[in-house]
């Protein structure tokens, strides 16, 4: 349903501008129309005064002649007496005219004159001295300036939602379709779907619902935001309350099947909930009650060692929507996507993945059991219980690229400039051996470091000797800005095992400037540090115990 179209903004309504070209027209026209009428009359008085001074002209003349030839050819009776009069008729209108003549035309030579110079005073000294020419457009003027006015008011509140996507980063995207546009809105009165609420000649600031005619307000900043939204693509219902009013950011998940995606996502935001937002006065917000009530029931499954169920592949993903609140109010809303690993693995399946052309950051995956190293190491046992990826992270991260370099209209080997974090999870499940040292779990020595750059390249050298060199190499060379983060999600099951790099957090410090990193603190090397920077890791393809599964 559309907005009610019957009426029209009355400055733009034809009847406003043609009483007011009325008005103008008849200020214009009305001194020179008093001149000329001055004119007119002057010459009408003249007029009189010579045609009275005619007729008593002629019916001089007419009376003396007409009177001589009766009385010199009427031979006496009525003729004769007939002519005496015209005689004295003559000789009347004769003195008449000699004693009238000059008054009369005195009066018509002052009567021209008179018209003249007020007519001449009035068009000269009034109408254009005096600027009566012009002002008297005014109406007309004033009328077409309020239509230029409204018109233009509502060209510029038209550019409300470019300018909101531009500056502010708001670009209303549908977390089911990611559809970026300005969504439609419900009528809180009647419900009725408003696909056009938006400033035109019908409402400017405020339209009527073609239904029940209740006024809605067309902008954001009249109030346009309070309504319930609807996608303009999909018409899922959008009821995330920081749509249209928070920063949106988004962050794709990559990663082959079976190498944790969708546990990383739940145990990384839980940990942002818990441990990084709280140090930055934060707090979480979700889309609504099913929504988190979907996040804390992952929640328990992980804390009891339960992992979330696969990912169904197919159709366009979703994202899972989270605000990061803020008491100053620079809140900012995430867009979280985790595709299906087998998305990954085929070019025209990732055709859907329609929001690759607008991401913030991607979190890539990485299962070390899956690397070439370890995976050629794994017995069959060894493999049941790891449930390593089922594609190492090069051959991802080729498809991601080949696909990037089309959505995002990238040459082959120019840098990305969205920032990417390699994430190697199961570091619980990983062990070394440093020299002269027992083997201890990878995510032991990780945890013992304080150092933000130490723990990074610690991360990257256990990559390398992994056998994921040539995904080093990719990555490094095609990704502008790059971080290397492990996890495991034993943290929440674990006391005291806290991963302290949040990759999460990385991106949304990127975004938000001045903010202090969520990360760990970049305090004094300690122990965990001095082992992993002075003793390089040795033996990482021995697998340890089992524990758990990401």
């Amino acid at each position: 349903m559309a907005i009610d179209r019957s009426q029209v903004h009355h400055c733009l309504r034809q009847r406003t501008l043609l009483t007011s070209a009325g008005i103008s027209g008849a200020l214009f026209a009305l001194l020179p129309a008093a001149a000329l009428i001055c004119l007119l009359a002057g010459y009408v008085v003249a007029g009189v005064c010579w045609l009275v001074i005619g007729v008593f002209t002629i019916v001089a003349v007419v009376g003396v002649v007409l009177g001589c030839l009766a009385l010199l050819f009427g031979g006496g009776g009525e003729i004769s007496g007939g002519g005496f009069a015209g005689l004295c008729v003559g000789g009347i209108c004769w003195a008449a005219l000699s004693e009238w003549q000059s008054s009369l035309e005195t009066t018509a030579d002052h009567t021209i004159a008179a018209c003249i110079g007020s007519a001449t005073f009035v068009v000269q000294n009034v109408f254009v001295g005096m600027g009566v020419y012009a002002w008297s457009w005014l109406p007309l003027f004033g009328s077409l300036l309020a239509a230029g006015a409204v018109l233009a008011t509502v060209g510029l509140l038209r550019f409300e939602t470019p300018v909101k996507r531009s500056l502010f980063r708001i670009a209303y995207t549908c977390p089911r379709c990611s559809h970026r546009g300005l969504p439609h809105v419900r009528c809180p009165t009647c419900d009725a779907l408003i696909t056009d609420l938006t400033p035109s000649a019908h409402g400017v600031w405020t339209a009527r619902c073609g239904g029940c005619r209740a006024e809605l307000a067309t902008t954001d900043l009249a109030g346009r935001l309070k309504y319930p939204k609807v996608c303009a693509n999909c018409s899922s219902d959008l009821d995330n309350k920081s749509l249209g009013r928070s920063r949106e950011y988004t962050i794709a998940i990559v990663g082959a099947q079976s190498s944790g995606k969708s546990t990383f996502m739940i145990s990384a935001l839980h940990h942002l909930e818990s441990i990084c937002a709280p140090q930055e006065s934060l707090t979480i917000e979700f889309t609504n009650e099913d929504e988190e009530r979907q996040y804390r029931e992952g929640s328990r499954r992980l804390m009891n060692r339960k992992f979330p169920a696969k990912t169904i592949s197919g159709g366009i993903p979703s994202a899972f929507n989270v605000t990061l609140k803020s008491a100053d109010g620079r809140d900012r809303l995430l867009y979280l996507y985790d595709a299906a690993g087998e998305d990954f693995e085929d070019q025209d399946r990732l055709e859907d993945h329609s929001f690759h052309r607008f991401i913030d950051g991607i979190v890539f995956i990485v299962d070390p059991f899956a690397e070439p190293r370890f995976a050629a190491s794994l017995s069959d046992d060894q493999r049941k219980k790891i449930q390593p990826a089922t594609t190492d992270a090069s051959e991802i991260l080729d498809q991601l690229i080949t696909f990037l370099e089309k959505r995002r209209h990238i040459a082959a080997g120019e840098r990305f400039d969205c920032p990417i974090a390699v994430v190697m999870t199961k570091t619980d499940m990983m062990k070394v051996r440093p020299k002269s040292s027992q083997s201890v779990a990878a995510r032991e020595i990780l945890d013992g470091m304080t150092s933000v750059e130490a723990r990074r390249a610690y991360v990257r050298k256990l990559l390398c000797r992994c056998g994921s060199r040539t995904f080093l190499r990719t990555v490094e060379s095609r990704f502008q800005t790059i971080t290397y983060c492990d996890w495991s999600s034993l943290q929440l099951a674990s006391a005291g095992s806290t991963t302290k790099t949040n990759p999460f957090s990385w991106f949304t410090t990127r975004c938000w400037p001045g903010s202090r990193s969520w990360s760990y603190s970049e305090a004094a090397s300690g122990p965990g540090e001095q082992l992993a920077t002075k003793q390089q890791p040795r033996g990482i393809g021995r697998l340890p115990l089992v524990r758990g599964s990401d």
